[in-house]
């Protein structure tokens, strides 16, 4: 997997952990690269939520041009990454978030994932899940500053 890739082989062993077929950890491991641009920009866009650069209706209004599904499969990967991150003492793109919050987002994005069984419209979809993340930033905000 390391010479098909050219992934190190920290990443290949995480990855074989969460795929224990070693074609399912190659499929995961070329679908990360062909998805990391679009996962880049989604990290840039909830940075920028944090940082209140960036409003919820435009980042919204971004996302709701992408494929649902596969945009909150993304931003799922996008969280186990940072809590991968976290175990193995790298750096996180969200250090601000306790595991806990980062679970919980995870469990929210599951969640939608059944939301989209139904007619919904994509915008609002977004707009809800950006002012949830939005929320946790606060909240992460306020509890370090008591």
């Amino acid at each position: 997997l390391q010479q098909q890739t050219g992934k190190g082989a920290d990443e290949v062993r995480a990855t074989l952990l969460q795929n224990t077929a070693p074609l399912s950890a190659y499929v995961a491991i070329t679908e990360e690269a062909e998805n990391a641009p679009l996962a880049d920009a989604l990290v840039n866009d909830l940075l920028g939520l944090h940082q209140g650069t960036v409003p919820v209706i435009e980042v919204a209004a971004r996302w709701a041009g992408q494929e649902a599904r596969q945009s909150l499969a993304l931003w799922q990967r996008v969280l186990e990454q940072d809590l991968r991150a976290r175990s193995s003492n790298t750096t996180s793109s969200f250090p601000q978030l306790s595991a806990t919050d980062l679970f919980r987002m995870h469990d929210v994005l599951r969640d939608a994932q059944g939301w989209l069984a139904v007619p919904l419209q994509q915008a609002l979809l977004w707009e809800d899940l950006f002012t949830r993340w939005h929320r946790l930033q606060a909240k992460s905000v306020s509890r370090h500053a008591a």
